[in-house]
């Protein structure tokens, strides 16, 4: 498909190329007009690790990626992490309100080729083979980096679309404490601790929070009829810990854990219309670490983790219970062959298990890993290479591979190349479910291509890509076979501009065509284009914070239905002031003009809420 067909797809909404082009032409006119005031500022270039799976600075990675901060993390007080993953170039549908399913869709990608790691390590989900996203705490969480594009070369299974890395707050030199309430609308209430502390060889983090709403009513029963028309409201705890110990220079030893468990509603369309719904989940990970310079060019990272995801639908018309435990070994070394250059070899073992009150033919896998890659700079010329042979002791061996290239034609201004292919491993349910799975599936397979350019100034940022994947052996629903075949071809945008010294700007826009090639229709609930923009500034003494989300129209669920998902804009404002050195308060209004709309047909999403934050921190 051309890019200028591209910008013709779903007639009725506002220009995507047209939107980008203004966008692009606003990102530099601002760095233009603030060039005076601005020096080079570390914050539009933090040093991100999952790109390559060693640490780079954001403006050296080939991976196109993306990273929510914890400041952005702070302002999310209605507990949806979703409008972050969006402003962060994903796209996001949800059946029902919060704790509900949420599937997240990267470089149009189905949520089960999403891959969902908490600091480097896959949290998987054998039954349905989604990332558990609405189960994540927002406390405890340091930043988010989002990689967009084929990344299975590093990751393995399901990281086609993409790879959202939770990465956890560690301890820091000193005595940091900090606390959060929340008050607003629908019942919602928070409160958050956090302790951060420690020495130059012993550093310790802790933490804990509850989030609780009464929900609003999230089904249209005029579109699902049948359907409890009550609220449907969210509880949930978390926990994090951390603890870090030098016992010899160079060389350290590390403990962390991150636990949320709570509860949330639902309306089923299955059972009578006055029936409660109500699903327990509890997501946990436990990480045990040792970090080792062993020369000044070699160094390596043990780790073993175990994660654990439940979910127990237990009143309901139709009860069910799965939980999924991955056991999880890594041994990552890492050697500086030259300056500028690193190779890594990594090995990994994992054991992964299903529990459920559903008898599958078989309820665990071992897969074992082998992995190379090299990260490198020579003049202008940068690599980045890769290979995987992960071996399932269910289904088969892949091979993935990734082949990156960037050139800086001038000083601040690269253009990038990559190729890679990937997979996604069938999951039990696909595999080995009593009443219809099929154990002689293969793992759906992919290849991608990618042509980009990133721009980077003093005080702006501006990265382009032209992103073409193609699917085979993609697995049906019903009957579960290897048969589907999809291309999904686009451009994505993104610029992020300090103006002046106290506004910064940012803004991103993906224009796609995700073709199902089996039927001709787009893919479900991917949009042809989809997009954000956000100002935060510092005037009179406040700081202020504005930013719009629009997506385009989208078909919803499969060949076979006629409903569309109409295009929507929500747009979210806030202003937070200091009250003395250590407290803050914050006001935040979700959809400001109370925006109906709906990202799964039936499901409606929030209205306009208003939300009060009083937050307290002491250094």
């Amino acid at each position: 498909m051309s890019i200028r067909s591209l910008g013709q797809q779903a007639p009725g909404f506002i220009s995507p190329v047209s939107l980008a082009v203004l966008l692009v032409c606003a990102a530099i006119s601002c760095a233009a007009y603030g060039a005076e005031e601005v020096v080079q500022d570390t914050e539009l270039d933090p040093v991100v690790v999952t790109a390559s799976r060693t640490p780079q600075a954001l403006s050296q990675t080939i991976a196109a990626t993306s990273v929510i901060t914890r400041e952005q993390l702070d302002s999310a007080v209605s507990g949806d992490l979703a409008p972050l993953l969006q402003a962060a170039g994903a796209e996001v549908s949800r059946t029902g309100g919060l704790g509900s399913d949420v599937s997240v869709f990267l470089r149009g990608g189905s949520s089960k080729q999403t891959l969902l790691l908490i600091d480097g390590v896959a949290v998987p989900s054998l039954n349905f083979g989604r990332p558990p996203i609405a189960y994540l705490p927002l406390i405890g969480m340091d930043s988010i980096e989002v990689v967009r594009g084929n990344v299975s070369s590093l990751y393995g299974s399901s990281a086609i679309g993409g790879v959202i890395n939770v990465i956890t707050q560690r301890g820091r030199p000193g005595l940091h404490m900090s606390g959060q309430v929340t008050a607003g609308e629908n019942g919602t209430h928070s409160a958050s601790a956090g302790l951060q502390g420690g020495t130059d060889t012993l550093r310790y983090s802790i933490g804990a929070g509850v989030f609780g709403t009464s929900g609003f009513n999230s089904i249209d029963q005029s579109e699902v009829s049948g359907t409890n028309p009550d609220r449907d409201g969210f509880r949930q705890k978390a926990f994090n810990g951390s603890l870090d110990w030098q016992w010899l220079t160079g060389h350290e030893l590390g403990v962390s854990q991150l636990s949320s468990f709570g509860r949330y509603e639902y309306d089923s369309e299955y059972g009578p219309a006055n029936q409660a719904d109500e699903t327990t989940y509890r997501l946990q990970q436990t990480t045990l670490r040792s970090r080792d310079q062993w020369t000044p060019i070699w160094s390596s990272n043990l780790s073993w983790t175990q994660s654990q995801e439940l979910s127990n639908a237990d009143t309901t018309s139709y009860p069910w219970y799965a939980k999924t435990v991955s056991r999880d070994l890594q041994w990552q070394h890492d050697v500086k062959v030259y300056e500028g250059q690193t190779v890594s070899a990594t090995v990994e073992h994992s054991v992964q298990q299903l529990s459920s009150d559903t008898v599958y033919a078989r309820n665990h896998r071992d897969i074992d890993t082998l992995a190379l890659g090299y990260v490198g700079e020579y003049g202008p010329h940068q690599w980045q290479l890769s290979i995987r042979r992960d071996d399932y002791s269910d289904f088969g061996t892949p091979i993935t591979r990734y082949v990156g290239y960037g050139y800086q034609v001038i000083k601040g201004v690269t253009l990038t190349a990559s190729h890679s292919n990937g997979f996604r491993a069938p999951n039990f349910n696909e595999l080995f479910y009593p009443w219809g799975g099929n154990a002689s599936l293969r793992p759906e397979r992919a290849n991608s291509e990618e042509l980009g350019i990133k721009i980077r100034q003093d005080g702006w940022t501006l990265r382009s890509n032209y992103f073409q994947t193609r699917y085979r052996d993609l697995i049906s629903t019903w009957p579960i076979e290897n048969i589907g075949r999809a291309r999904i071809t686009g451009i994505e945008t993104s610029a992020t501009v300090r103006v002046a010294k106290d506004t910064l700007v940012q803004a991103e826009w993906t224009i796609q065509d995700p073709k199902d090639m089996s039927t001709d229709l787009s893919l479900a609930r991917r949009a042809y284009h989809h997009g954000s923009l956000g100002v935060t500034t510092s005037q009179w003494g406040y700081e202020w914070n504005a930013g719009v989300r629009m997506v385009g129209a989208r078909r919803d669920k499969d060949a076979s239905t006629s409903e569309h998902l109409p295009a929507y804009e929500v747009v979210n404002v806030g202003v937070e002031k200091a009250l003395a050195r250590d407290w803050k308060v914050a006001l935040k209004v979700d959809n400001l003009f109370d925006r109906d709309y709906e990202n799964a047909y039936g499901y409606k999403q929030a209205g306009r809420a208003a939300y009060v934050t009083l937050s307290w921190s002491h250094d």
